[in-house]
């Protein structure tokens, strides 16, 4: 079954996926098999993520454990 999901990360978090680790989004998809692509507007920017459901929804649980662990480290380093 073929589904799409979309994905709203902080802009900061989406930027640095997009534009600081290059490749990172081509990693993710090939190993889930799916297909991410990144919309950026103004406001509410986010990722486009098709393919199979469990696979779309394994990318997902992937971007939002990039974006936790950013702003863990972000906060660790604070302290």
């Amino acid at each position: 079954m073929n589904s799409s999901i979309r994905v709203y990360l902080f802009p900061d978090t989406a930027n640095y996926i997009v534009n600081i680790s290059k490749g990172l989004l081509e990693e993710i998809g090939n190993n889930c098999n799916v297909k991410i692509e990144y919309f950026k507007r103004n406001y509410d920017s986010f990722f486009e993520i098709e393919g199979h459901f469990e696979q779309c929804h394994k990318a997902r649980i992937l971007l939002q454990d990039i974006e936790k662990n950013i702003y863990k480290y972000c906060y660790e380093s604070k302290n």
